[in-house]
Order: C-alpha cells, then structure tokens, then sequence
C-alpha cells in the first residue's frame, strides 16, 4: 500500500469543508435566512376582538372577548363554542416560522395566501391593529417509508409583507370556517342522575309521565325498565345540534318534554314538526338557537311511554 501524502489529504478535506459551507450560504439564501422566532408578538391579555374574513365564504365573523368570548356578524351577537376563543388566540401566539416558501407575490395563491385566496384574521386591541395575518392551505409532511406520525404545517402571511412562511398546525381548518362552524351548538346538558321526572307532552293529550318512586321508576302507572331509563337520559346528558335552522318556528310546540330534579326544572326541550317532515328542537339552555333534526334523529328523545316499559323495545 502506498504512503498517503497527509498534506493532500488535508487539503481534500479543507475543500470538502468549503464546499459544504458555499451550499449552506448560497443554497437560496432568500429562503433560510432572517426569519423571525415568532410570528406575531402581542400581550393575549389585552386582545378583544379576532376579525376573520374566511376563504371558503368572504363574510366578516368577530369573536369578541368581554368577560366571556360571543360571536358577532352583522350586529347579531351569538354564542360561541365553549373555548373556541381562547383556542383560536393561543393559536396566533405560538405561530413559529419553520422556513420562508417564497417572496414572490405571484405565488401568494399557490399557498393560498393571496388577498382573495387567504383567510384573515387580524388581532385586535380595541380599535388598534396588534397582528394582521393571511391563513393558507395547511398541507401534511410525511417522511418516505414512515407509517405514522409525521408534521402539519400551514402557510401563512403577514398582510403588507411579501415572504410566505410555512407554520405548524392546521390553522386552515381552525380559521376558515363559516359563521354556524363558530356556534355553540349545546342543545341539552343534564345529569341524569339528579332527574326524577320526565314529562312528556303530545299532541292530542298524548303525554305521559316518567316518574322516579323510591327505587323504582314508572312510566304511565307501568313499571319501567330503569336501565331503559338511565339509557334515555345518558343520552340527553351531553346532546348537541348539528344543523342550525335560519329561524324559529311559529305558533305552538308540537311536542315539550321537561326534566325535573328535585330542587325544580333542569331543562325543557320544544319540538316543532314541520311540513317538511323534519323537526325543530330548542331548549332552555340555548333559548335563542335552535336546530333542525330529521325524524331518525329525534326518535332517540321524543319517546313514547312504551319504550320505557320492561319487555319493550
């Protein structure tokens, strides 16, 4: 084996450190450089206000904090999903630029972040401007040969700059939303155990009682199958909406149902059947909203007395 020169082996490596330095530094510089730590930066105590202007539907939402958080479109004041606020601001606060994707404004639309391609949200401190930021497409980074896991990022641009950064997190689908997305959609919170009555009232005086007896529960002077009823009101426990309707029904319920508890009214809950075929429900926990449900759908809460009764279905 012949002696190896150690000076040309030096100089082999000193060249090799060299090139691996001109591609850090000239390997789009524009991309990987000057990046900030944070996105935004403002005090979350002092916001009061997340305007949002989303893609899918160019209709202004405000979510506006006094006390607690309410959604507001067209000076309607609505109920907020439980926590949606506080979610959405922490959002904005931890927003850390993984890399630059472009400068260029021609391709603003290819990550979704033009002016009419983003979702903006601008994060306000009263009447001031504390952050202003274009939402794009949130996309899904797997690595070649990885089963599971992987990094959703989303990219995002402040408005008046140029550079396109990609973040972590689904952002798209936390902000473009329309307004009924945004809503409280609670239609019934009870706990089942503290219910000791439950009337029922039909058309035609069809109505019933459903009535708890010592041990025992009774449903039109039948003995009932208390596991048929802890069944009935665990599914009213935590009962939500889906479809909001445009307005509230007129005239009379067709249908009430009333949960009693010992110290008096838990909830009630109004039904109106409509000539579509389908229902409209509201409650007393969110008297101002209700909710459209097809017939499948309500036979779960609008029960006959017969359900109830042991050896029935």
């Amino acid at each position: 084996m012949k002696n190896v020169n150690p000076w040309k082996l030096a100089a082999v490596f000193g060249a090799l450190i060299l090139i691996f330095a001109a591609l850090k530094v000239f390997r789009s510089p524009g991309l990987q450089s000057n990046m900030p730590g944070n996105l935004v930066e403002f005090d979350s105590a002092q916001i009061t206000d997340l305007i949002i202007v989303p893609a899918k539907k160019r209709d202004e939402i405000r979510l506006t904090r006094a006390g607690n958080w309410r959604l507001i479109q067209n000076n309607q004041t609505l109920r907020l999903e439980q926590g949606a606020g506080v979610n959405a601001l922490r959002m904005l606060t931890v927003l850390k630029p993984e890399r630059i994707m472009s400068r260029k404004k021609e391709k603003w639309d290819e990550f979704g972040v033009g002016d009419s391609t983003g979702t903006r949200v601008r994060v306000m401190n009263g009447a001031s401007t504390e952050a202003d930021i274009m939402v794009g497409r949130s996309a899904y980074n797997q690595m070649a040969g990885q089963r599971y896991g992987g990094t959703s990022y989303t990219f995002v641009r402040l408005t008046g700059e140029s550079e396109v950064y990609a973040v972590e997190g689904f952002l798209d689908a936390q902000f473009n939303r329309g307004l009924d997305d945004w809503r409280d959609k609670s239609l019934l919170r009870i706990k089942k155990d503290s219910v000791f009555r439950i009337s029922f009232q039909y058309p035609a005086d069809s109505g019933f009682v459903v009535e708890k007896v010592g041990s025992m529960w009774i449903a039109s002077s039948q003995r009932a199958d208390s596991v048929k009823v802890k069944s009935y009101l665990g599914g009213l426990e935590y009962k939500n909406g889906t479809v909001f309707a445009s307005s509230m029904a007129p005239g009379p319920p067709t249908a009430t149902i009333t949960f009693h508890t010992r110290k008096g009214i838990a909830a009630t809950l109004d039904g109106w059947f409509t000539p579509a075929g389908t229902w409209i429900l509201r409650s007393s926990l969110q008297p101002e909203s209700a909710f459209v449900f097809d017939q499948a759908a309500v036979r779960d809460m609008l029960r006959g007395s017969r359900s109830f009764v042991s050896g029935t279905k």
